[in-house]
Formats: C-alpha cells, structure tokens, sequence
C-alpha cells in the first residue's frame, strides 16, 4: 500500500496499480509527449529523461496513454475528476488530438479547455506553431463532479 503525501519517483502505471479502487478525488496531470531521446525547439536542442522511453512509435505511444487514462479511471472516486493537459501531436507530418484516444479510454470526456500560453516554446519551419495548449476535464462517470466550494473563515 502506499503512503498518502509522499512522493514516488516510479513510473506511473506501476504507482496507479497499487492504489485501491475508487481512490482518488483528483488527479491533473501532464504527460511525456514522446518527443524522442533528442529533441529540439528552435536552435536548442533538449535530452530526454534519464530512464523513461520517451520514444516510441506513435500507435504505441497513443495505445500506452488509453493505458494509463483508464487506470486513472479506476482509482478515480465516482464523483472525481481528471484534467488532462496535452498538445496536438505531430508525428511524421500528421497532426492526431489527443481527444483520438481519450475517447477509447473508459473516462467521460467532459470539456476541453483552451489555456493561452501567449507565445509557442516550439518553432519549427514547416508548420504553424501553436500559442496554446489543452487541458481536458475527464470523469469516472456522466454524474455531478465533486465540486465543494472553499471556505472562507
């Protein structure tokens, strides 16, 4: 079992399958975007993690995050919610949504939302580049998410 306010270093996946069902209230993430063991915006060019395999073929890549969003739906308490943050990808010129396998996953798609960056940390000269990133609110089941309003004393 783990314990509750610590932090595990460890790949997600293995964190999520020691956890009990319907465990968790929220969960917002940010996944790796399998960018490659190298990979450059502008003329700066970035390593990769150190152990993660952050290169894999896209259909793999898309096939472990259905993964990985329906062990989220799991731990997810009934009335919890998940918030997504992901870009379009773009793999080999073919732009794929994210909402292209989150819709596979067993999470309830709820609502995308827009967060305006106001600038693009990646330029490249053969597409646009976007000033904007994704967040999708996804939830166990259609049923009223567990909003409590904070109180003020």
């Amino acid at each position: 079992m783990l314990e509750i306010n610590k932090i595990y270093n460890e790949n997600c996946l293995d964190t999520m399958r020691r956890m009990p069902d319907n465990f968790i209230d929220l969960t917002v993430t940010s996944p790796p975007y399998n960018l490659g063991v190298k990979h450059h915006t502008g003329n700066n060019i970035f390593k990769a993690y150190d152990e993660y395999i952050d290169d894999m073929p896209e259909d793999e890549y898309q096939q472990q995050q259905i993964k990985v969003l329906n062990e989220m739906h799991r731990i997810l308490k009934p009335n919890g919610s998940v918030f997504y943050n992901h870009k379009v990808r773009v793999a080999q010129h073919k732009a794929s949504h994210p909402i292209e396998w989150i819709l596979k996953s067993n999470l309830t798609f709820r609502q995308q939302i827009v967060w305006d960056r106001k600038s693009s940390p990646a330029v490249a000269p053969i597409r646009y580049m976007p000033t904007t990133e994704l967040v999708f609110w996804l939830t166990k089941t259609p049923c009223q998410p567990n909003f409590e309003r904070a109180k003020i004393s």
